[in-house]
This record gives structure tokens, sequence and C-alpha cells, in this order.
């Protein structure tokens, strides 16, 4: 479990991915940090997030650029 949480926590940063996978990697591994207790603050953080990303993901690709304000803003650091 240790090796497969290392390789989501890698898969976050992968720019490879899209951004709504990478959030739903994200959520599992904070929720293994946390003991797969659900928070509503958490909940709660990851329904913004992904509702912003599935709103992001619609933009015309010619629109997306990989340094935009909110690729920069929207994950913040892996724990």
């Amino acid at each position: 479990m240790n090796r497969l949480d290392t390789a989501m926590r890698v898969a976050c940063r992968d720019p490879e991915l899209d951004l709504v996978t990478r959030l739903l990697i994200l959520e599992l591994v904070e929720l293994r940090q946390n003991g797969w207790n659900l928070n509503d603050n958490i909940l709660a953080y990851y329904r913004q997030k992904l509702a912003q990303a599935t709103i992001f993901s619609q933009r015309p690709s010619n629109q997306r650029v990989k340094n935009d304000f909110f690729l920069k803003n929207s994950l913040g650091t892996v724990p």
C-alpha cells in the first residue's frame, strides 16, 4: 500500500494527466493520510476544485496554458 501511495503522489504532479484525474488521486492520498475518515472540509474542498477543473477542462485547448494561474494554485502542494 505504501508503494501505491508513493505512485499516486507522483501521479498528482504529472502534467500529462488531466486535472480531474489528478484531483481525484490527490483526494485518495489525503483520505488515506487521514485514516480513511471523511472530513466535511476535505469533501467541500474537492467538490469545489472538481467543479473548477471541469470548467477548466471544457475550455478550448488553445485557451489552456500550462502556466495558467488556475493550474498553479488549484492543487497546491501534495502532502
